[in-house]
């Protein structure tokens, strides 16, 4: 193969790579969004359970 071939070739590579790498960064942002919104909720629930809590006793 000529140079020139496996230059193209590397850039095409190098182009999945980045975009790979990218759309698996934009995946990882949304998952933690998600995870944050879901402590989020998490802690509204056990703030609204403690407060039961303390009116039962």
């Amino acid at each position: 193969m000529s140079v020139t071939v496996l230059q193209n070739m590397l850039s095409v590579n190098e182009n999945i790579y980045n975009q790979i790498y990218q759309s698996l960064e934009k995946e990882i942002i949304h998952q933690q969004l998600m995870n944050v919104q879901l402590s989020q909720r998490i802690n509204e629930c056990l703030k609204a359970l403690a407060q039961k809590c303390v009116y039962n006793f």
